[in-house]
């Protein structure tokens, strides 16, 4: 193999496909991508855990065609070393790939890539959406996912997972970690004959898949026993997760006791300064008479006997909306998703959840324990 290929796209490629690489793996070669010179003068870059692969396509000069295995790991680094806007020469010596800029040559060791295991096939894609929509979904219904390091993951891996249900013209994307829902609506392409499917897809998975699509291509998609998502460039299958998604839709019919206008920024700034200032990130709303909140941090949450705050904003008070104890960060996550300057809040109780229904977005947050 004899290539020369953009510095940026060697980065943005071996990142996007290191991305199924595990970090611990089991055999050397399952560490590996895969760089695989085609007829058409495009590098294809692959990696495959036997379970998530990824598959990158870029432009490049091939001087020599070829197909050869490296360390994923190393590959990364040393094209976050490289000069942006320069090209590079990658070219294997022996038993080295040799990667060259005009003033720095990194020698990485070869893996043989006969061991390296046989790709899945990826589907068709059933319909497709607008990438910059999907990742910027992907992105904030992901926040409110369970991660895979706490403690309830192996006893709920349906709360690790973000949900996709296709439904003719729309996708909707969600994600719960039983503390609070993220749910959002997107359009979708696809033919007369689509039928509602809904797939549980790893949350790390459509993360690392939404920061490496390009805005300006579109993105194709297949739901089934295994997820296929098909840009352009990049190629990501999955099998799903076999396990069951709350039913989160139903926590929207509960009826609000009081309601709260308030600005996006304001409020979201307010938790967040509180939350800074608690070892809990528990932060205190106070509802006051002068159609005003009282944002509290610190030790007046309760909790912590360090520095505290208190902010008061302006806000649109109706009914009888209750004093509450919240995860700052989790509702400055959830303010995170609406797109306009001000947002309603229906409050259901003191422990009951906080709740917003936008047009194409809706979010749920459930309080902490009451200290009145």
């Amino acid at each position: 193999m004899h290539i020369t290929v953009s510095a940026a796209d060697l980065l943005s490629g071996a990142t996007a496909t290191l991305a199924a690489v595990p970090s611990k793996p089991p055999h050397p070669i399952l560490g590996a991508i895969v760089l695989d010179t085609a007829e058409d003068s495009t590098l294809q870059l692959s990696g495959f855990d036997y379970t998530t692969s990824a598959r990158m396509r870029m432009p490049v000069q091939v001087l020599t065609p070829g197909k050869v295995a490296v360390s994923g790991r190393l590959l990364a680094q040393v094209a976050k070393l490289l000069p942006a806007k320069k090209n590079v020469t990658l070219m294997a010596l022996d038993s080295q790939l040799v990667v060259q800029t005009d003033r720095a040559s990194f020698s990485l060791p070869l893996l043989d890539v006969r061991d390296f295991p046989r790709l899945p096939q990826p589907e068709s894609s059933a319909f497709t959406v607008d990438p910059k929509d999907f990742a910027a979904a992907v992105t904030w219904a992901a926040s409110a996912a369970l991660s895979d390091t706490d403690g309830r993951a192996g006893a709920r891996p349906g709360l690790t997972a973000i949900s996709l249900t296709a439904r003719p013209n729309v996708l909707d994307i969600e994600a719960t970690d039983g503390n609070r829902i993220h749910s959002v609506t997107i359009g979708l392409d696809a033919g007369p004959d689509l039928e509602r499917v809904s797939a549980l897809v790893p949350t790390k998975v459509l993360e690392t898949t939404a920061s490496a699509i390009g805005a300006h291509e579109r993105l194709g998609l297949h739901l089934g026993d295994t997820v296929t998502i098909a840009g352009d460039r990049l190629i990501r299958t999955t099998p799903v997760i076999d396990a069951e998604f709350p039913p989160v839709h139903k926590i929207f019919d509960k009826e609000p006791v009081g309601t709260v206008y308030v600005s996006v920024a304001e409020l979201a700034g307010a938790l967040k300064r509180a939350a800074t200032l608690s070892k809990t990130k528990s932060v205190r709303l106070t509802m006051t008479d002068n159609d005003s909140i009282v944002i509290t941090g610190g030790s007046r949450d309760g909790f912590s006997d360090d520095a505290e705050s208190s902010e008061e904003i302006d806000a649109s008070l109706e009914g009888n909306p209750p004093n509450l104890l919240v995860n700052g960060g989790y509702l400055a996550d959830a303010l995170a998703g609406v797109d306009s300057q001000n947002v309603t809040l229906q409050l259901t109780g003191e422990t009951s959840p906080i709740l917003a229904n936008l047009t194409t977005t809706a979010f749920a947050v459930m309080p902490l324990r009451s200290l009145s």
